[in-house]
Order: C-alpha cells, then structure tokens, then sequence
C-alpha cells in the first residue's frame, strides 16, 4: 500500500458471513463432497474475522506492523486452505473421468455384442422372404427383358409376382400385337410413301410453273429497261443536238458582231481620209467640215450603239431559249428517269409478290399434309381463288389468265365431288 495514501483502507467486501455457493456446498460436507469439508470448516473460522481486519494512518505504528502479521499470517491460511481445495479438485475430477471411460468402455461391448448376434438372428428370422425378393426380383428382371421388344411402352403388371401360367400368356398377347402393330406401321409406311410422291410430283409441277413465271416476268422486266434505256438514249442525242445547234448560232452572231465592227471602224477610216482631203483642200471650210465630220461622227456611233444594243437583245433572247431548252430537255430526262424507276418498282413488286405466294403455298401444303384429301382439296381451292391476278400491262393477257385460272378452278371442284361421289 503506499505510504502518502492517509484515507481508512476498504474492508476486501461489504458482504458478511459465508457466501450462497458454501451454504448450498456445506450441507453436503457429510455426503459424496466429504474431501472439501476441512478446507470449509478453516473458511468458516478465519473468514469473518479476515473481513472485520481494518487499518488506518490513525493507528499507532507498532499496531500497525502487529496488523500487518497477523493479517499475512491469516491470508497464508487461507491461501494454504484454497490450493488444497484446488487440488483435492483435480483429484476428484480425475476420477470421475476415469469412472466415465469405464462406463462407456462396458456399455460399448455391451452394445456391440448385442448388435452382432441380433444382425445374424436377424439374419436368419428374414431369410425365407428375402429369398422371396430375390426370386420375384430376378423374374421381373429376366421377363422384362424378355417382353420389352414387344411392348410399346412400360407395363403396370408387377411381372415378379405375377405367376409363369399369366406371363406366358401375357409375353403371347404382347408378341401378337407387336406383329399387328408391325403390319399396321407396313400399311401406313406405304400409303403415306405413295401420298408423299404424289405431293412431291406436285410441288414439283408447281415450282416448274411458277419458274417459268418468273422467267416470263424477268424478260418483261428486261424488255421494259431495254425501252427506258432506248429512251434515255435518244433524249441525250436530241439534247447534244440542239446543243451544237446553239453553239452554231452564237457562233453566227458573234460573226455578224465582228462585221459590224469592222464595217464601222471602215467608215470611220474613210470618213477620216475625206474631212483630212477636204482641210487640204478648203482651208476656209476647215470649221464647217470638222463639224459636218463631228456629226457623221455622232451619227455613226450612235448607229454603233443601236446595232450593239440590237446583239445584246439578239444574244439575250438565244440564252434565255437554251436555258430554257436546257430546262426542258432535263423535264424530258426526268421523266425518263422516273418511268425507270416505275418499272424497277413494279418488277420488284412483281417478284416480291411471287414469292409471298410461294411462301403462302409452302404454308398451306404444310397445313394440308394432315388432312384427308377431300380437306386438303377444298383448302388449296379456296387459296387458289383467293389469289389475284399478276399485275401485268396487257388486259389480254390478263383476261386470259382469269380465263385459265377459273377453268382450273372448276376442275379441282368437280375432282372433290368425284372422289366424294
């Protein structure tokens, strides 16, 4: 403790007296816990009066040091009383495994012995029906083997427990209806053989026409582009034509523009030799000459300008009809233009509906190879009618098709009421 600490030491517990776990332990001091019944009786005498020690700075040195002694004289019996207790613990803990070991060695062998001679008396109690088992087990292996090729699918009869008298007759019934149903499947095989050939022959009939369809629409196709592009032609000669045509008359213009120059610059060099002759000539005149020239002068560039004025009317009205020829000959190649692209349409139009109603007829074949015949006749007639006419430009050729078309239409019909009939 240290020795600046002046304040009344705390008793080691406020609690008085034997706590509750030694009153539960010392009524059994005289039972199976006799071991720890000394090491109680030195708690009872020492702990109260280890509890009631208190020390002070107010007590006298001497009693001090008296304290201190008896107080570790005390704590070294009590400490003395705890370890043996501690250890007379461990002994007792001891024992009481090995006691434990011996316990659960003894009902091991006990357990074992027992289960060993019951597994062989079991064994022997258990023999005649698991013998029993092993022959129905057997039999219904061997005969399932046996029947399987001849049934369609697993059987509800138990065949181990069913006796050899019923399984010969049952294995009988099953080979004669596997030979039925063989002769059946035969039979079928064989119609649906000669149905599939016909239908065969037919698409093949059909795809045979429709191909010479689409040749006869690829050529019409082939034909009407050979027609737009004659065309296309004979606009870009006319154009190139009236092209020279132009190139020829402004270079006739710009000819007779040329000639009036000159002819002008001509009468300007003679006017000019006449008025220089007439100074030599008449000085005295010589104002009254320059001025008659000055006037011719004036006269003859206001010719000038009139006949240029005139060109300029001349040059403007040429361009404005190029222009517009140019704008009529692109209306013509336009037009060209868009007839192609008319034709293009229709033709892809044309084969975009073959083959929707290849893929219609690919349906409705698929839809009437279950049906009976009559069924599948009535359901391609009804396709059959359903279906228009291919957009063609010829109204002959398209009466003639709806000629044929219903012709082949009452054919199929008076066929379903003679297989019917």
């Amino acid at each position: 403790m240290p020795k600046s600490q002046s304040a009344e030491l705390l008793p080691l517990t406020e609690q008085e007296g034997p706590t509750e776990a030694i009153l539960t332990i010392m009524p059994r001091a005289g039972g199976e816990l006799t071991q720890f019944r000394p090491f109680l009786l030195v708690l009872a005498e020492n702990e109260e009066k280890a509890l009631a020690m208190k020390i002070s700075a107010d007590i006298p040195a001497d009693e001090r040091r008296t304290l201190a002694k008896e107080a570790k004289d005390l704590r070294l019996t009590l400490k003395k009383a705890r370890c043996a207790a501690d250890n007379a613990k461990d002994e007792l803990l001891e024992e009481v495994k090995t006691f434990s070991k011996k316990v659960h060695s003894a009902n091991g062998e006990i357990w074992d012995r027992c289960e060993r001679a019951e597994k062989h008396l079991a064994e022997i109690e258990q023999f005649e029906e698991n013998e029993r088992k092993r022959v129905e087990q057997v039999n219904r292996t061997n005969r399932a083997a046996e029947i399987a090729p001849f049934l369609t699918g697993p059987t509800s009869v138990d065949l181990g427990l069913i006796t050899e008298e019923d399984y010969q007759r049952m294995l009988t019934d099953a080979k004669e209806l596997h030979q039925v149903r063989k002769e059946r499947a035969r039979k079928e095989k064989e119609e649906a053989d000669a149905k599939a050939r016909a239908e065969r022959e037919e698409r093949q009939r059909i795809a045979a026409e429709q191909e010479a369809e689409r040749k006869r629409i690829a050529e019409e196709n082939a034909r009407l582009r050979a027609e737009a592009l004659e065309r296309e032609r004979a606009a870009e000669a006319e154009r190139k034509r009236v092209e020279e045509e132009r190139a020829k008359e402004r270079a006739a213009a710009a000819a007779r523009e040329r000639e009036i120059q000159e002819q002008a610059r001509r009468k300007q060099e003679a006017a000019d030799k006449a008025a220089a002759a007439e100074r030599a000539r008449v000085e005295a005149e010589r104002k009254k000459e320059r001025e008659a020239a000055a006037a011719e002068q004036r006269a003859i560039e206001e010719k000038a300008r009139q006949e240029q004025e005139r060109l300029n009317t001349e040059r403007a009205a040429m361009e404005a009809e190029q222009q517009k020829e140019r704008a009529r000959l692109k209306a013509e190649a336009d037009k060209a233009e868009a007839e192609r692209k008319r034709l293009a349409d229709a033709a892809a139009a044309q084969a975009k509906k073959a083959a929707d109603e290849k893929k219609a007829a690919d349906l409705a074949a698929k839809k009437a190879a279950a049906a009976p015949d009559v069924e599948k006749l009535q359901v391609f007639i009804m396709e059959q009618e359903d279906m228009n006419p291919p957009a063609v430009k010829s109204d002959l050729i398209r009466n003639k098709f709806i000629i044929i078309h219903n012709n082949y239409i009452r054919s199929l019909k008076l066929l379903v009421q003679e297989i019917e009939g």
